[in-house]
């Protein structure tokens, strides 16, 4: 019951229009005129060069992205209100519930590849204190 009561919510934050707030971690890398940070990373598999410029938060969006076009609804306020900018994102899944989503291979292995580079510059900053560019 609390699962489909969070998801009517978002519904109607969805009609109703949702503004992202600037204390949003995300906030500054939605645009509107580029809906997606890969379009194609469903049916393309990423290679480490398209995704080396991007940093910790772009990486997190664009392997969230992934789950976004699947459907899922995300339990994070944050990514949350970051897609439901996008016309094209529409939460069916109960929230939190990544099991109920259906991902391809090509999916699964861009969404590791991204977590891998995640996780790397992570290990950098922790380690030096910058993510080492």
């Amino acid at each position: 019951e609390s699962a489909n009561i969070k998801l009517i919510k978002v519904y109607e934050e969805i009609i109703d229009g949702v503004t992202m707030s600037p204390s949003n971690r995300f906030y500054y890398y939605y645009n509107p005129n580029r809906e997606y940070i890969f379009y194609n990373s469903s049916s393309r598999t990423l290679r480490q060069s398209d995704i080396m410029h991007l940093n910790v938060e772009q990486l997190i969006i664009a392997r969230n992205e992934i789950f976004a076009r699947n459907g899922y609804c995300f339990t994070d306020d944050e990514l949350m209100d970051y897609f439901l900018q996008y016309s094209w994102y529409r939460p069916q899944a109960a929230p939190g519930r990544r099991d109920l989503i259906s991902l391809n291979s090509t999916e699964r292995a861009n969404i590791n590849l991204l977590l891998e580079y995640q996780d790397y510059l992570e290990e950098l900053y922790d380690s030096y204190g910058y993510y080492g560019w």
